[in-house]
């Protein structure tokens, strides 16, 4: 839950920044190049705001997919199922 709060902050925060800066841009130019940076900056954004939320709760990028946790996970699915079902492999 903590994470989707943190996560939620970063895009509102810089969805608020795309917009100031697309507006900026389109004052300068036409409404669709304006258009195209808001579009751009908001996707970035989503992907950015992911990675500063792990950054956040975990402080690196070194277990991002938590590769250890599923494959500690699986093996104790496998394990279990094994001990239930004697004819399993």
């Amino acid at each position: 839950m903590k994470a989707l709060i943190i996560y939620a902050g970063f895009v509102i925060g810089s969805t608020a920044g795309a917009v100031l800066v697309g507006s900026y841009i389109e004052r300068l130019t036409t409404p669709q190049i304006g258009l195209i940076v808001i579009l751009g900056l908001f996707f970035t954004s989503l992907v950015v705001s992911w990675i500063a939320t792990i950054l956040v709760m975990d402080g690196s990028l070194k277990n991002a997919f938590a590769e250890k946790e599923q494959l500690e996970a699986e093996r104790i699915g496998r394990e279990s199922m094994a001990r239930t079902d004697p004819d399993a492999r």
